[in-house]
Protein backbone atom coordinates (compact mmCIF):
# COMPACT_ATOMS: atom_id res chain seq x y z
CA UNK A 1 0.00 0.00 0.00
CA UNK A 2 1.29 3.42 -0.89
CA UNK A 3 2.88 5.39 2.16
CA UNK A 4 1.92 8.69 3.42
CA UNK A 5 4.93 10.98 2.37
CA UNK A 6 5.24 13.68 4.34
CA UNK A 7 7.82 16.74 4.44
CA UNK A 8 10.47 15.57 7.03
CA UNK A 9 9.71 18.97 9.03
CA UNK A 10 6.75 16.57 9.96
CA UNK A 11 8.83 13.83 11.55
CA UNK A 12 9.13 14.69 14.92
CA UNK A 13 5.48 16.31 15.40
CA UNK A 14 2.73 14.21 17.13
CA UNK A 15 -0.57 13.47 15.78
CA UNK A 16 -3.01 16.21 16.04
CA UNK A 17 -2.94 20.15 15.00
CA UNK A 18 0.60 21.27 14.09
CA UNK A 19 1.10 17.54 12.48
CA UNK A 20 -1.71 18.33 10.11
CA UNK A 21 -0.63 21.69 9.33
CA UNK A 22 2.71 20.62 8.18
CA UNK A 23 1.03 18.13 5.87
CA UNK A 24 -1.63 19.98 4.76
CA UNK A 25 0.70 22.73 2.75
CA UNK A 26 0.31 22.00 -0.81
CA UNK A 27 2.44 19.52 -1.86
CA UNK A 28 4.18 19.18 0.91
CA UNK A 29 5.36 15.84 0.31
CA UNK A 30 7.51 17.42 -2.31
CA UNK A 31 10.16 17.85 1.01
CA UNK A 32 10.41 14.32 1.81
CA UNK A 33 13.43 12.16 2.07
CA UNK A 34 11.23 9.53 1.23
CA UNK A 35 12.61 9.43 -2.56
CA UNK A 36 16.18 8.66 -1.50
CA UNK A 37 15.19 6.11 1.18
CA UNK A 38 13.62 4.41 -1.57
CA UNK A 39 16.49 4.68 -3.67
CA UNK A 40 18.90 2.84 -1.23
CA UNK A 41 15.78 0.38 -1.39
CA UNK A 42 17.59 -2.99 -2.69
CA UNK A 43 14.51 -5.85 -2.06
CA UNK A 44 11.50 -6.40 -4.15
CA UNK A 45 8.83 -3.33 -3.59
CA UNK A 46 5.27 -3.73 -4.58
CA UNK A 47 3.65 -0.64 -4.53
CA UNK A 48 0.16 -0.73 -4.64
CA UNK A 49 -2.23 2.36 -4.53
CA UNK A 50 -5.79 2.99 -5.20
CA UNK A 51 -6.81 4.72 -8.79
CA UNK A 52 -9.80 7.27 -6.60
CA UNK A 53 -7.53 8.11 -3.84
CA UNK A 54 -8.63 11.22 -2.64
CA UNK A 55 -5.93 11.04 0.47
CA UNK A 56 -2.56 10.11 -1.08
CA UNK A 57 -1.56 12.71 -4.21
CA UNK A 58 -1.88 10.95 -7.24
CA UNK A 59 1.77 11.32 -8.38
CA UNK A 60 3.26 9.85 -4.96
CA UNK A 61 2.61 5.96 -5.85
CA UNK A 62 4.82 6.59 -9.47
CA UNK A 63 7.58 8.53 -8.33
CA UNK A 64 7.94 5.89 -5.14
CA UNK A 65 8.12 2.94 -7.53
CA UNK A 66 10.46 5.84 -10.06
CA UNK A 67 12.72 6.64 -7.28
CA UNK A 68 13.20 2.60 -5.89
CA UNK A 69 16.12 2.47 -8.60
CA UNK A 70 17.91 0.00 -6.89
CA UNK A 71 15.26 -2.21 -5.73
CA UNK A 72 16.12 -6.00 -7.05
CA UNK A 73 12.33 -6.16 -8.20
CA UNK A 74 9.50 -3.29 -8.40
CA UNK A 75 6.32 -3.15 -9.47
CA UNK A 76 3.31 -0.45 -9.44
CA UNK A 77 0.19 -1.91 -9.16
CA UNK A 78 -3.00 0.78 -9.30
CA UNK A 79 -6.38 -1.14 -8.48
CA UNK A 80 -9.07 0.43 -10.71
CA UNK A 81 -11.86 2.04 -8.93
CA UNK A 82 -10.81 1.89 -5.31
CA UNK A 83 -10.62 4.70 -3.55
CA UNK A 84 -8.17 5.22 -0.37
CA UNK A 85 -10.42 2.78 1.76
CA UNK A 86 -11.78 0.95 -0.82
CA UNK A 87 -8.52 -1.63 -1.94
CA UNK A 88 -9.50 -4.16 -0.23
CA UNK A 89 -13.24 -4.22 -1.76
CA UNK A 90 -12.32 -3.68 -4.88
CA UNK A 91 -10.39 -6.68 -4.99
CA UNK A 92 -13.27 -8.73 -3.23
CA UNK A 93 -15.70 -7.98 -5.87
CA UNK A 94 -13.56 -8.94 -9.07
CA UNK A 95 -12.24 -12.04 -8.87
CA UNK A 96 -9.79 -11.27 -12.18
CA UNK A 97 -8.33 -8.22 -9.87
CA UNK A 98 -8.22 -10.31 -6.71
CA UNK A 99 -6.08 -12.72 -9.08
CA UNK A 100 -3.98 -9.90 -9.93
CA UNK A 101 -3.24 -8.85 -6.80
CA UNK A 102 -2.63 -11.87 -5.36
CA UNK A 103 -0.09 -12.57 -8.17
CA UNK A 104 1.76 -9.72 -8.01
CA UNK A 105 2.11 -10.44 -4.16
CA UNK A 106 3.56 -13.45 -4.68
CA UNK A 107 5.88 -12.21 -7.49
CA UNK A 108 6.91 -9.88 -4.86
CA UNK A 109 7.59 -11.90 -2.19
CA UNK A 110 9.24 -14.76 -4.48
CA UNK A 111 13.18 -14.50 -4.97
Amino acid sequence: MVPGVYAKSAYKVKFGPDFSQIIRKHRSWEATDAWDIAAGFTGNLLVVAAQNDAIIPSEIPQKLADSASNAAKKDLLIIPGAGHNSIWDSLMLSPDLYEKTRSAFETCLSK
